[in-house]
C-alpha cells in the first residue's frame, strides 16, 4: 500500500495501493473527541442526512445474507433503522451520547442501558 493520504480533523485514514484500490481506516484514538461532543451538543449537525444513504438502499441486496452490521461513528443515522428494517442486527458505536439519545428519542423506543468495561451500551430489538 502507498503512503497514507491524511485529511486535517479527518477521523480515518485513506490508504491506495499501486492499481488504485482504496481502504479506509477509522482511528479513534485521532479524533478530537470534545469537537464531535461538542458538535452534537450544539446541533452542529449539517453532516446528518434524513434519509439512509442512496448507495446503501441501492446495493442492500448484496448484504441480504450478513445477519449482523457494524456501523463506526453512527450518530443518529437512519441507515441504521434502514438496515434494522431489513432484519439485520446493527451494532453502531458512537463518541456522543447526545446522538444516542436522539437516535432511540425518534425511534420512540427506550433501551435498556448497560455498561459494558469503559463502554455504555444501549439496547432495543435488532439495534445495539
Amino acid at each position: 500500500m502507498g503512503a497514507p493520504i491524511r485529511a486535517k480533523r479527518a477521523p480515518w485514514t485513506v490508504n491506495m495501493d499501486k492499481e488504485g484500490s482504496t481502504s479506509a481506516c477509522y482511528s479513534f484514538s485521532s479524533m478530537d473527541h470534545d469537537f464531535w461532543r461538542s458538535r452534537w451538543k450544539n446541533g452542529d449537525i449539517g453532516f446528518h442526512r434524513n434519509a439512509p444513504n442512496s448507495l446503501l438502499v441501492e446495493q442492500a441486496n448484496y448484504l441480504r445474507n450478513a445477519s449482523r452490521i457494524y456501523a463506526p461513528l453512527c450518530g443518529k443515522s437512519l441507515d441504521l433503522t434502514f438496515l434494522r428494517g431489513k432484519g439485520h442486527h446493527v451494532f453502531g458505536t458512537e463518541l456522543a451520547h447526545e446522538a444516542i439519545e436522539q437516535l432511540f428519542d425518534a425511534l420512540k423506543e427506550t433501551p435498556v442501558r448497560s455498561t459494558r468495561g469503559p463502554y455504555q451500551v444501549y439496547e432495543v430489538e435488532r439495534l445495539t
